[in-house]
């Protein structure tokens, strides 16, 4: 299963772009190497997780309810890691041991990771209107690339008898064009993006029928997409 993992993921590396302080080997160590320490690997270094209250409505975590396979690049060396997750809220990673035990490794030892087929990179600078270091997705690539820095706010509402706790969805895109960073929160800030394609990006946003508040995501990758196929 291990090998089958690392196969695609080794794959995956080499399409990786890079944006930043990305300068990991893109060779895995082998098969032996983690049946022989096990525990003692450095990904599995850190403190114990503690979770959240389980009456907190909505999710921290990518992904929300399972464990993921993927790997990490810690300390440039890439591990292949069976089974974690990224909490969303603390911007850091949540990684099961072979004892079940969930730790939370140093989050600036990690340059960058793969959650399933998603690609996510350390930045530590990349323009004045990114929200700072941390972690940041790489949607897509091309001409245009789409960056999203995934958030969750904690929303709290006093009741009566009972304070209601609520992870809400931030999320913040960033569209990179020509080595500039400019951040996306509306359509015109998008149309300003694409201004030298701006008739064919309209036509697919109309074209789409969806609110661009609600759909922000869905809307931007469309257009990027359309972007760099013309």
């Amino acid at each position: 299963m291990r090998k089958k993992l690392i196969a695609f993921l080794v794959t995956a590396l080499f399409c990786l772009p890079v944006f930043a302080n990305d300068r990991c080997d893109t060779s895995f160590l082998p098969e032996a190497f983690y049946h022989t320490f096990r525990e003692s690997l450095p990904i599995h270094m850190g403190r114990l997780s503690r979770g959240y209250p389980p009456q907190i409505m909505g999710s921290a975590f990518l992904p929300e309810e399972n464990w993921s396979s993927g790997a990490l690049c810690y300390n440039n060396v890439w591990y292949a890691a069976d089974a974690f997750k990224y909490d969303v809220y603390t911007d850091e990673l949540v990684i099961q041991t072979p004892a079940k035990f969930s730790v939370v490794p140093v989050a600036y030892r990690i340059q960058s990771f793969l959650l399933a087929n998603r690609k996510f990179v350390r930045m530590n600078t990349l323009g004045k209107l990114m929200s700072g270091p941390g972690f940041y997705e790489l949607v897509t690539d091309g001409k245009l690339s789409l960056i999203a820095k995934r958030k969750r706010f904690l929303e709290e509402k006093v009741g009566e008898n009972q304070v209601e706790r609520q992870f809400l969805v931030t999320d913040e895109f960033y569209i990179k064009k020509n080595d500039q960073v400019k951040r996306v929160h509306s359509k015109k800030d998008l149309l300003s993006v694409v201004n030298d394609k701006r008739k064919l990006i309209k036509k697919v946003l109309r074209d789409e029928k969806l609110p661009f508040k609600k759909n922000r995501e869905t809307l931007i990758i469309a257009a990027i997409e359309a972007y760099n196929k013309n």
